[in-house]
């Protein structure tokens, strides 16, 4: 007993408290370190898809154009020559500078 009367817990009962807040503590953190992953592998898995849909709206993109580009120095050959002939000249004349 305490000098004020009261009942002092025995030091196993703090011990075998401590370690079962211990352990409880320690699954605690297991829980929230398993979550943590699965919440990052989503979030990977959700940027690798947005990624790999911007990369195939790209090639698409750069496909189209090279397409179109074709197109137009077939309907136009003539000014498709005088232009990168014009473009040409220009480049010379400025990397001369």
């Amino acid at each position: 007993m305490a000098p004020d009367g009261q009942m002092t817990p025995e030091p196993s009962t703090d011990f075998d408290s401590l370690k079962n807040d211990v352990a409880a503590l320690r699954e605690d953190l297991k829980r929230l370190m398993d979550d943590a992953g699965r919440v990052a592998g989503n979030m990977t898995s959700q940027q690798f898809e947005n990624g790999k849909k911007l990369a195939d709206h790209a090639a698409q993109s750069g496909y189209d154009a090279k397409q179109k580009a074709e197109e137009t120095v077939k309907q136009y050959p003539l000014a498709s020559i005088g232009i990168a002939f014009g473009l040409g000249a220009l480049l010379a004349t400025l990397r001369k500078k």
